[in-house]
């Protein structure tokens, strides 16, 4: 207390202050007093929390931690204390030269002269005129026309919308076709052929047989059918018909197909004097009834 405060303090004891006012006074005066050493500043960098034995580094970034809740070190953490109420968080490790950027640690120390762009968290350096373009700390000669530079691979890139191919950026093809081998037209790949035709959509040929339908799928061609995974002709002689079980033509049940024609054995003779069915001159092509007790392999009208 300095000597004109003690003088104040003295003329009120001597003009009758009431000791009560004076004891209120100095009770709000310590108050400020502990109240500002609340709020003074700390230096954080230099109080930290070292981990203990069996601890777990299983804290992130602006996390709580203590010596059994650990912040990562290698991702350049230290366990900090905060404000003056103890409270202590994972922050980066500043005496080793990390800063918070892009919510990670990073390294303010750049390589070859290069500065820290707090912005895009990567080291930029002031490249000369032959090499402008700056990139995790290295200078670079401009990238051609029509492409950008990755910051992360350091490469050139084509620009959003174009693909690269032998060398030069162009635009990609749509739907299934892939650009030719000079870059400057789109095909099918091979192997398969557009459908429909001058579309973008490419499709496998169909196998040996089938051929393409209207709507791209593979079938059979007209006036024949699909049977047992091959196509086959539905065309059949007078009096057949189609048989999709067999694949093939036949008669009504009872008939029999004898000289290009569907016959009823049983009743193609009904009428005929002594004559019989005889499949041998049916299948030649001649009347089928024949005379019986002919010579073997004889027809005779």
């Amino acid at each position: 207390m300095d000597s004109s405060k003690f003088d104040d303090i003295t003329r009120s004891l001597a003009t009758g202050t009431s000791r009560r006012k004076m004891l209120k006074g100095l009770l709000a005066g310590a108050a400020g007093i502990v109240g500002l050493s609340r709020v003074a500043p700390t230096s954080a960098a230099q109080i930290t929390k070292t981990c203990a034995a069996g601890g777990k580094e299983n804290r992130a970034l602006g996390e709580s931690c203590n010596d059994k809740n650990c912040c990562s070190t290698s991702a350049h953490q230290v366990c900090e204390k905060v404000s003056a109420t103890g409270a202590y968080r994972c922050e980066c490790d500043l005496n080793s030269g990390f800063i918070s950027c892009g919510g990670q640690c990073v390294s303010t120390n750049c390589s070859n002269g290069g500065t820290l762009n707090t912005t895009t968290c990567v080291c930029e350096s002031s490249c000369p005129a032959s090499a402008p373009e700056s990139c995790n700390g290295q200078c670079f000669a401009a990238c051609p026309t029509g492409t950008t530079r990755d910051q992360t691979t350091c490469s050139c890139e084509c620009d959003s919308g174009t693909v690269a191919c032998n060398g030069t950026c162009v635009t990609p093809c749509s739907g299934d076709q892939v650009l030719n081998a000079t870059c400057d037209g789109c095909v099918c790949p091979s192997g398969t052929e557009a459908c429909p035709a001058n579309s973008t959509t490419c499709v496998r040929p169909c196998a040996t047989g089938l051929v393409r339908q209207a709507d791209c799928t593979c079938g059979c061609g007209s006036g024949t059918q699909l049977c047992n995974g091959t196509c086959v002709s539905t065309t059949c002689a007078s009096g057949q018909t189609f048989n999709a079980t067999t694949c093939g033509c036949s008669c009504a049940s009872g008939e029999v197909f004898c000289g290009g024609r569907c016959v009823n054995p049983a009743t193609i003779c009904t009428g005929q004097h002594n004559k019989i069915f005889n499949v041998e001159c049916c299948n030649l092509g001649v009347n089928p009834c024949q005379n019986p007790g002919q010579p073997s392999g004889k027809c005779k009208a």
